[in-house]
C-alpha cells in the first residue's frame, strides 16, 4: 500500500512538471492581452472608434424590402 501511494504521488508530481508549460502559457498570453487592452496609456490623438458589425442587424434579416429581386 505504501508503494502504491508512492507511485501515485510520484506520477502526479512528474505530470505536474510535464504539464506546467501547457497551463502557464495560456495564462501568460491572456494576462498580456488583458493588460495590453485595458491598461494601455491612451494616446491624445487616438479616438475611441466604435466599429460597426459586418453582419446586418437581425431586424433587417426578415424584411422583404431589404432582399434583392434578382430571382
Amino acid at each position: 500500500e505504501t508503494l502504491i501511494s508512492f507511485m501515485m504521488s510520484s506520477f502526479l508530481y512528474t505530470m505536474r512538471f510535464a504539464c506546467h508549460p501547457l497551463m502557464v502559457l495560456p495564462m501568460l498570453l491572456c494576462t498580456y492581452y488583458v493588460i495590453y487592452k485595458n491598461w494601455r496609456p491612451r494616446v491624445p490623438g487616438e479616438a475611441n472608434i466604435t466599429r460597426t458589425p459586418r453582419v446586418q442587424s437581425y431586424r433587417s434579416l426578415g424584411s422583404i424590402s431589404s432582399r434583392s429581386n434578382d430571382s
